[in-house]
């Protein structure tokens, strides 16, 4: 990382890297190209899988909704279906294509595999049935459906291959499972080192000092159950179980 937190440029445009997709605690290497460069970050054009619905055996792209009102088929019923959506073939074979490896992604894009989110048509297809008008299909976009087009990363956050990205992913995983590891005592004392470290750095406290208060601390009773907060340049303390902080007096 740049001292001044500046992005070195070092990925030309055009070129695939790789991101950390983040889904809460759950990780996952994604790709994109990069689009542009900014002061600490990159702008990336995100890809996707060509969209081969078909509606009626009419790609998704060229099928004009709304369509006329119809009247409804002799012996409807609420479960009848009224159109049919299936899959059209892409141009080469997906499995074909490793999205582990730059180059592959670039082939897929220019063979058509790979599509640009925003050339997708992410519509839901649906019909819509009126007692007066008949039914006809139509596109819905539902509010709750986000499909990013692009996305900025700061530029240390963005690697060059997949195995870089996974790697990040993998030293997470293995920090989960070594706090699951921890004894309850364990856990107590890192929580508590990390407020105090915290303390120290933003009131620059010493080191002897910050041992004193360590100590105390590690000297309760019960330190799994130990919980310990930063107020007005103080160190408060309390059981879990409690609501009342108490300063130290050492």
């Amino acid at each position: 990382m740049s001292e001044l937190n500046i992005n070195p440029k070092i990925y030309p445009i055009g070129s695939v890297v790789y991101f950390i997709k983040k889904y809460g605690h759950e990780w996952e290497v994604s790709y994109g190209i990069v689009e542009e460069h900014y002061v600490d970050t990159i702008c990336l054009q995100l890809y996707e899988l060509l969209d081969t619905r078909l509606i009626n055996g009419i790609p998704i792209k060229d099928f004009i909704t709304p369509t006329r009102w119809h009247k409804l088929p002799k012996g409807w019923s609420y479960d009848t279906k009224l159109f049919e959506i299936t899959y059209g073939e892409y141009p080469h074979d997906p499995k074909d294509y490793n999205l582990k490896n730059p180059n592959d992604i670039l082939k897929a894009i220019e063979d058509g595999i790979l599509v640009k989110v925003q050339d997708n048509d992410h519509a839901r297809i649906r019909d819509e049935i009126d007692s007066k008008l008949g039914w006809r299909i139509c596109r819905e976009y539902p509010i709750y459906e986000h499909h990013p087009t692009y996305t900025s990363i700061r530029y240390y956050d963005v690697y060059g291959s997949y195995n870089e990205a996974m790697k990040v992913i993998h030293e997470h995983d293995a920090e989960f499972k070594r706090q699951s590891e921890l004894s309850d005592y364990d856990w107590s004392v890192e929580q508590i080192d990390k407020e105090l470290n915290r303390w120290a750095y933003m009131y620059s406290i010493s080191v002897e000092e910050k041992q004193r208060y360590r100590e105390w601390i590690l000297s309760l009773d019960k330190v799994e159950d130990v919980e310990i907060r930063i107020l007005q340049g103080t160190i408060q303390w309390k059981y879990c179980k409690n609501k009342r902080w108490m300063n130290i007096e050492i």
